[in-house]
């Protein structure tokens, strides 16, 4: 193969590659973090890298598609499902199982977020995966169909994703990647065209030299793609029926997804407003002293009604001034510990707000103006007839309670101050009051009942999140959501565990704020986005808690009480609640048909084309291999030039014991602590030397001290991990130890984890986590 025909191959691949991640550029407004596209660009670079070797062999487009798709899917066995594939690389059951974990936990959490979603691996894979998807695809249009001008269409619908979900107010600098990319790819194409011609000669027959027809179209080619660009970006600017805002320029308007001033009067009514046309401009910043702040509180909803709930009419006794030390919230114990913090807040021009933001429960608020603070409902409004306030700043102090599951377990029966927040009217939905008591059935504590609601809405119940606009909290409403659709948001879930707690006894209320703020420097910012609502219950002697049956991510966390039951994670409920889609299948008689007919059609015969292809697929296949080796070799010098303290290099000693026992196929549970995971590795090193268990527990006392004592001068733990690694891989086969040390998969297992896959013990030799934990 000469380089004549070498380089148009390689050149208008390397531009369709080019192309593929300009395009995903556009996929960044969707996610606070944008590594899926370094993962996808890699995994793209595979695709198109495969495709030029095959076709430089003169392999027909359906084998070199064939072969991309192998490699993609190899690609995702290894890099996301290695410990579940049949030698560490074949897909099997399993990994169409973890696959399809991955792709639900995407979708139910692109449901649960509004754009841009919080950081989640199963999302960030997903992505990725697809855009080698979308490689594949483009590569066959351009090279293998020849009709790279149809890739625009496959760019246009990877466009429309942002467009849709941001509904216009997606910026120019996203799309500018991927049209240039395109342009560039069309001039390509048409310069690689132009060559299959042949050569061009002057008027006398003689080539011409540095002036070919490819240079000739070349030319024209990118003066007609940046002028399309021009006229694309140009033009809806000048045309008056076009919206700029497409381009960055604005929002829509006040009611609209992407700009305008969100307003807090009635939080009843405006909560469902804001959720359905959702703001993305910030709303509010906040410095702090303490914790992260989150579950910024605005108001407290007490009264529910046939139009669902409300604040409700407020004693004026309750009000009192903000300036100086605010009276303890309603029920709270200075017995209940607590998170104490500062906060200076700035409260955009984007929120005009007759409720004040801040922390339950605040002890001081300094901010200009008639504010009053109400320590029944726990929130802070402006006083009288005045209006929703914008533009100003204030700052406060807050005590956050921390109650313990048993405190709460413990806790009395509320007082008769409490009546008006267990009663619900007699037009009260029976569903309601029925399936609360299936639900809390067989618990006996206010506490235990609450936590059953919430894991009902949470996981069992088969809830889904959607935030698409329904008719608020209304007795129609609700009775619904439990019983038929059991499809909504933050304001049916809230609405609807309160509604239950109260015929369960429990005094409850609703919320509303702000929660999940994004870190913007050293402030935080909420977001029209951020816009929620959650439910409120009363324990005596500790006051009212929160509470979280909305579904979803880390941003819609349940809380954390102490010796609280254990409860589905997250992102399982995500899986739970989501929709499954079924596995494609692959007609592979056909595919095997489609070899064998190119394979007698290509040059130098049917069984040479099929063994070179085979051989190059081979070399592929190694050369996809060693990506793992050098990117681990590259992860552990990182990780050796860090360490610069003894405690440092024995905890990098650690991490290699970690690396090294997984790549084994030992189960590792990072939740224990260094005893009890030494404790667990003593069970593989059953009737090794003496040497090996002295050398795991020197690995082990090193780590334990240099974590916890006062000064940590010890010696180099490497030689020990050395040690303990040999002898763990001497009960495994040859074929483990060769893939531990040639397909090492520390460097993926960031992306990993989070997708709610459960450790599994493959061919029944790992412990489980408790029998790790059993001396």
């Amino acid at each position: 193969m000469n380089d004549v025909r070498t380089w148009p191959v390689v050149r208008l691949s390397l531009w369709t590659w080019v192309a593929v991640i300009g395009a995903a550029v556009a996929l960044g407004p969707l996610s606070q973090s944008q590594r899926f596209l370094v993962v996808g660009g890699l995994a793209a670079a595979l695709v198109v890298a495969v495709g030029v070797v095959l076709r430089l062999v003169r392999l027909p487009w359906p084998v070199v598609a064939l072969a991309q798709v192998v490699v993609l899917v190899l690609w995702g066995t290894v890099t996301f499902a290695r410990s579940d594939a049949t030698l560490g690389f074949l897909p099997n059951g399993e990994v169409l199982r973890t696959w399809q974990l991955m792709f639900e936990s995407t979708a139910a959490h692109s449901q649960a977020y509004p754009a841009p979603v919080p950081r989640l691996a199963a999302f960030e894979s997903s992505i990725a995966w697809a855009i080698g998807g979308v490689a594949l695809l483009a590569d066959v249009i351009v090279s293998g169909l020849r009709r790279a001008p149809l890739v625009g269409l496959l760019f246009l619908g990877i466009y429309m994703a942002p467009v849709s979900v941001l509904s216009g107010d997606v910026g120019l600098l996203a799309f500018v990647p991927g049209a240039l990319g395109y342009v560039f790819l069309l001039v390509a194409a048409q310069r690689d065209e132009a060559t299959q011609w042949g050569r061009e000669l002057d008027d006398i027959g003689r080539e011409e030299q540095g002036s070919g027809r490819g240079a000739g179209m070349s030319s024209v080619g990118q003066k007609a793609g940046f002028g399309a660009i021009v006229c694309a970006v140009v033009v809806p600017l000048l045309v008056p029926t076009l919206s700029p805002t497409y381009f960055g320029t604005g929002g829509t308007g006040g009611d609209g997804a992407g700009g305008g001033t969100v307003n807090v009067d009635d939080p009843t009514q405006d909560l469902k407003r804001n959720l359905g046309n959702q703001s993305n401009d910030v709303l509010v910043r906040m410095t702090s002293t303490g914790d992260a702040p989150e579950y910024l509180r605005m108001a407290a909803l007490n009264q529910f009604d046939e139009d669902g709930w409300s604040p409700g009419r407020r004693s004026t006794e309750d009000l009192t001034s903000v300036n100086g030390v605010l009276p303890t919230a309603d029920g709270q114990s200075a017995d209940v510990p607590t998170t104490t913090g500062s906060y200076e807040v700035e409260v955009t021009d984007r929120l005009a707000t007759k409720w004040l933001p801040v922390l339950y429960a605040p002890t001081t608020v300094d901010v200009d103006g008639s504010w009053r603070y109400n320590r029944r409902a726990g929130d802070v409004a402006v006083n009288g007839g005045r209006g929703a306030q914008t533009d100003f700043r204030y700052s406060f102090s807050a005590e956050v309670p921390e109650p313990s599951a048993r405190e709460m377990r413990n806790a009395p029966d509320p007082g008769s101050t409490l009546e008006s927040m267990t009663e619900l009217p007699s037009e009260t939905p029976r569903v309601l009051i029925d399936r609360a008591e299936q639900v809390t059935a067989g618990e006996d504590t206010d506490f235990d009942k609450a936590m059953a609601l919430q894991r009902w809405f949470r996981s069992e119940g088969g809830f889904e999140y959607d935030v698409r606009p329904r008719a608020g909290s209304t007795y129609e409403t609700l009775a619904r959501f439990v019983s038929d659709d059991r499809i909504g948001y933050c304001e049916q879930f809230a609405g609807a565990m309160a509604v239950m707690a109260r015929a369960e006894g429990i005094p409850a209320r609703v919320a509303v704020g702000m929660l999940r703020p994004e870190e913007d420097g050293d402030q935080y910012v909420f977001r029209g986005t951020d816009m929620h609502a959650w439910p409120e219950l009363y324990f005596e002697n500790v006051g009212w808690v929160r509470f979280e049956p909305t579904p979803g991510g880390s941003g819609y966390g349940a809380p954390d009480f102490s010796a609280q039951p254990t409860e589905t994670a997250p992102t399982e409920t995500l899986t739970e609640s989501a929709p499954t889609a079924a596995p494609t299948s692959q007609n592979t008689r056909e595919t095997a048909g489609q070899f064998a007919d190119s394979g007698a059609t290509s040059g130098g015969g049917p069984w040479g084309t099929i063994a070179r292809g085979t051989a190059l697929g081979l070399l592929g296949l190694v050369l996809l291999g060693s990506l793992p080796f050098l990117l681990g070799a590259l992860v552990r010098r990182r990780r050796w030039s860090r360490a610069t303290t003894p405690a440092d290099r024995a905890e990098a000693s650690w991490r290699e014991l970690q690396d090294a026992v997984r790549d084994l196929g030992v189960a590792w549970d990072p939740a224990l602590t260094p005893r009890n995971v030494g404790r667990a590795l003593g069970h593989h090193l059953t009737g090794a030397d003496r040497e090996p268990r002295e050398a795991l527990d020197r690995v082990v006392a090193g780590v334990e001290r240099a974590r916890y004592a006062e000064r940590y001068d010890g010696d180099d733990l490497r030689p020990d991990v050395r040690t303990v690694t040999e002898a763990l891989g001497t009960g495994r086969s040859r074929w483990a130890r060769w893939r531990a040390r040639w397909i090492p998969t520390a460097w993926s297992r960031g992306l990993t984890a989070g997708t709610g896959r459960p450790t599994r013990r493959p061919g029944g030799r790992l412990l489980s986590l408790r029998e790790q934990d059993t001396p």
